[in-house]
């Protein structure tokens, strides 16, 4: 009688171990896109300066994630981070058509930041950094 019992025992922990090997397979998931237009769009002067800079802002948004645990990944903190050091100055020196939207970018970039790195990021920033990015487009593209 011990021995279908170890039987069973033995086919019950295989089966459990490939339920665990299963659940542990990660899914990936599709990768945020967003669309923008080429850098040859934006106009000459600052805004083709900044082109760069504005359309990686953009592509940073879709990497910001959903805040759900207040947390950026480190690598769109620097990326925004180094966007917007070069972006500030830029935004100092730009037309007036293109100056508003480039110090609305610059101060939302600086919003995420904030709060990025004190680990309480939440969507709404996000959003208001993606506003403020396609406000920065608009002014930039249509002069």
């Amino acid at each position: 009688m011990r021995t279908p019992l170890l039987v069973v025992a033995l086919l019950a922990g295989t089966a459990l171990t490939a339920c665990q090997a299963v659940e542990k397979t990660p899914v990936a998931t599709p990768t945020p896109t967003i669309s923008q237009p080429p850098s040859s769009a934006f106009v000459a002067g600052t805004c083709s300066l900044a082109a760069e800079d504005v359309l990686a802002v953009g592509r940073d948004t879709v990497r910001l994630g959903d805040g759900g645990d207040g947390k950026v990944d480190p690598a769109v903190k620097d990326s925004l981070r180094e966007t917007q050091d070069r972006l500030a100055p830029l935004a100092e020196t730009a037309d007036a058509t293109a100056k508003a939207a480039l110090d609305r970018l610059v101060v939302a970039i600086g919003l995420v930041r904030v709060r990025a790195d004190g680990n309480t990021y939440e969507p709404a920033l996000g959003q208001e950094l993606r506003t403020a990015y396609d406000a920065a487009v608009l002014a930039c593209t249509t002069g």
